[in-house]
C-alpha cells in the first residue's frame, strides 16, 4: 500500500491474539497497549481475564474494550470487565442502544438455521440477555484507535447490525478507507469481523452468511469491501480467507433476493 508520499504504509507490530470462549470468539490485540475485541456472553469475565493472563498480558494494562456489534454474545461481559480494569467501552454508534439496553435486537433471520437460532434465543432469551450499561466511546466513520495506543482503526461494516464495525490493522487506515475500497492501495494482513460473516459449525475455516443479517445488502456491500483483507477473525469459527468474502456477497445478494420475494 502506498501512504501519501508515495511510500509504503507502514503498520507497527500488532499482534491479534484470539481468545477462545467456546461457541464464541474474542480477540486480544497487543500493540503499545492492548484493546479487547468483544467479551462474549454474560458472566465470562473471569474465563477471559484467564485467557488474557494466559497469554502472558496483565488485564489492567486493557486500554479499551471493543463490541463489533450489539448482540449479547459480543458484548455481554463488557461491562463486568470495564468495572474490573476501567476500560472504556467502545462500539458503532448504531448499535449503542441494544447495550445500553442490554437487549438483541436485529435478529432477522438468514436461511432455515437463521429461523431456529431465532427461536432458540427467543425461547431462551432471558438467559443471553446482558446487564445494560452505556457504552463509553462511539464510532459514527472510520476512526483510528492511535489515541489509546493501537496502530489499528474501527471502520463501519453494516449489515449484521445497523452499527457493525470492524477492526483494521494501521492507524492510517480509517483515514484512507475509501482510497483501500476502491482496491488501488494493495491489501491489508488482516481484519477482525464480529459477525458479519462466519465460519460453519462443522468446518469453522469455511465461510458462510451470518444467522441473522438486518440488512442483506448492505451485507453484500461490506463483505466486498473486507475482500481486501488476507485474514479475517470472526466471531465464530474462523479464522478465514478473504479472497472467499466476494463470493459470499454474491449469496448476501441472492439472500437478499429471497427475502425481498417473501416480503
Amino acid at each position: 500500500m502506498r501512504s501519501r508520499s508515495g511510500g509504503a504504509i507502514l503498520i507497527a507490530m500488532t499482534t491479534i491474539v484470539p481468545l477462545k470462549l467456546g461457541f464464541v470468539n474474542a480477540f486480544l490485540i497487543r500493540g503499545r497497549t492492548l484493546a479487547l475485541v468483544d467479551s462474549g456472553y454474560p458472566g465470562m469475565e473471569g474465563a477471559i481475564l484467564q485467557a488474557i493472563r494466559n497469554a502472558g498480558e496483565d488485564p489492567a494494562s486493557l486500554a479499551l474494550i471493543v463490541a463489533t456489534h450489539g448482540h449479547a454474545d459480543h458484548y455481554g461481559s463488557a461491562a463486568a470487565l470495564r468495572k474490573i480494569t476501567k476500560a472504556p467501552i467502545a462500539c458503532g454508534d448504531l448499535d449503542a442502544g441494544e447495550i445500553e439496553l442490554g437487549e438483541n435486537r436485529h435478529l432477522d433471520p438468514v436461511g432455515r438455521s437463521g429461523r431456529f437460532a431465532r427461536f432458540f434465543f427467543r425461547f431462551a432469551g432471558g438467559r443471553y440477555r446482558s446487564s445494560a450499561t452505556a457504552p463509553d466511546i462511539l464510532f459514527s466513520g472510520p476512526a483510528s484507535m492511535e489515541r489509546w495506543g493501537l496502530d489499528v482503526s474501527v471502520v463501519p461494516v453494516p449489515g449484521h447490525t445497523p452499527g457493525s464495525i470492524a477492526v483494521l490493522p494501521g492507524a492510517s487506515t480509517a483515514e484512507r478507507w475509501g482510497e483501500l475500497q476502491k482496491g488501488g492501495l494493495g491489501r491489508l494482513p488482516w481484519a477482525i469481523a464480529g459477525d458479519l460473516l462466519s465460519g460453519r459449525f462443522l468446518a469453522p475455516r469455511e465461510v458462510r452468511l451470518p444467522l441473522f443479517a438486518w440488512d442483506l445488502r448492505s451485507m453484500a456491500s461490506s463483505l466486498r469491501s473486507l475482500a481486501l483483507a488476507e485474514t479475517v477473525y470472526v466471531g465464530h469459527g474462523g479464522p478465514l480467507r478473504g479472497e472467499a468474502l466476494t463470493a459470499l456477497a454474491d449469496r448476501a445478494e441472492r439472500e437478499a433476493a429471497i427475502r425481498d420475494g417473501g416480503r
